[in-house]
């Protein structure tokens, strides 16, 4: 690889792990399956970094990060359950998604978003996004593309069934910003790793360090 490096050419080497998220969802952030696995991980990385690092030194920049954390699972709403106990039709009132923390809807009738709302404010580990608050959450879009009523629950719960299982997973994550929970994080081997503000300046720290850069 050096031999074909240009000079002042920056290297970036991405690792990704995919299978710990997995298992986090299938087992929980807190099982004993996730932490075995975590260990494995966990050492595997050690020998990477030690290997890079003995035979680079400090002409490597190291990050490692992740896009978020999970949460245990705690209970589940079904929310179809809920669409029937009203009276709420589909597809003739409504069009909903229902992801595993978020249910995206298509309102079909005028009078059946003051209806929606009424419902879901009852339903105390619902938030709800409407078009009038959507700005303060990034999601006001310029047109019902993307749905035009969000109803996001509080971490440790989810909607069963949904579009990806019709039984609950035990480690969830697609909360709103906010929730602590939903917090990853990022390590590195340079100062500017402090400087993060928002996932968007890991593009820039990329650029900004050493020759190589080793990303897991």
């Amino acid at each position: 690889m050096s031999s074909r490096k240009r000079a002042n050419e920056k290297v970036i080497i991405v690792f990704y792990e995919d299978l710990l998220d997995h298992i986090s969802h299938l087992y929980g952030p807190n099982s004993l399956s996730y932490t075995k696995y975590l260990k494995s991980v966990d050492n595997r990385l050690y020998c990477l970094l030690t290997r890079y690092l003995t035979n680079c030194k400090d002409r490597v920049g190291i990050v490692i990060f992740s896009d978020h954390s999970q949460v245990e699972y705690v209970s589940h709403i079904d929310i179809l359950a809920i669409f029937d106990r009203y009276g709420i039709k589909i597809p003739d009132d409504i069009i909903p998604f229902v992801d595993a923390t978020l249910a995206i809807i298509y309102v079909q009738k005028e009078n059946i978003m003051e209806k929606l709302i009424s419902v879901f404010s009852k339903i105390p580990t619902v938030r709800i996004i409407t078009r009038e608050n959507a700005h303060a959450f990034a999601l006001d879009f310029p047109n019902r593309m993307y749905g035009d009523l969000f109803v996001i629950l509080k971490p440790g719960y989810t909607f069963i069934p949904n579009f990806y299982s019709r039984t609950p997973m035990q480690g969830l994550h697609g909360y709103l910003p906010k929730d602590s929970v939903q917090k990853g994080y990022i390590i590195g081997n340079s100062n500017l790793v402090q400087d993060l503000d928002h996932v968007r300046d890991i593009k820039k720290l990329l650029v900004d360090l050493m020759p190589m850069t080793l990303v897991y």
